[in-house]
């Protein structure tokens, strides 16, 4: 092999290795009203639309991520925010994200989980997605654009 492709090769190999970004890991809960299984067609295409997006996101950009829905007990009430920052501890999350969608779109934070510390929020309207897309892509495309607004906030 010639000594200056051989050099040539590990110099890009070091530049690409040496230029990414460190792979996080998340933890995505999607708080809601009901569980999965109890919604509506509609409701859960929204839902799992949005967290597929925001997955894909965090996948394509070479992170770990977990997901759990946060949802009323039998007596109506929402696991606490202090055990979902406990889970994200137990998992070894860098990063949490809280979901909480209705039909317009999605309110999120997000934290980063070692001292709970918040670095972002926002809310996410569909109406802000082409209307033209099948609900499925528009909702998918809705939870992505919150996963780029939540990327900016580590970079």
């Amino acid at each position: 092999m010639n000594k200056g492709f051989f050099k040539l090769t590990c110099i890009i190999v070091f530049l690409v290795v040496s230029t990414g970004l460190p792979a996080f890991t998340f933890l995505v809960d999607t708080r809601d009203s009901m569980p999965l299984e109890d919604m509506g067609i509609d409701r859960r295409i929204h839902v799992v639309s949005a967290e597929s997006g925001i997955m894909d996101t965090l996948f394509d950009e070479g992170h770990i991520f977990f997901n759990i829905y946060s949802v009323p007990d039998d007596e109506g009430n929402l696991p606490s925010w202090e055990s979902t920052v406990t889970h994200a501890n137990d998992v070894g999350a860098n990063y949490l994200l809280k979901l909480t969608p209705d039909d317009n779109g999605l309110s999120w934070e997000f934290y980063i989980v070692r001292g709970t510390r918040m670095l972002d929020e926002g809310y996410a309207e569909i109406s802000t997605v082409n209307s033209d897309l099948k609900p499925v892509d528009r909702w998918t495309a809705l939870g992505e654009s919150v996963a780029d607004q939540m990327m900016e906030s580590i970079r």
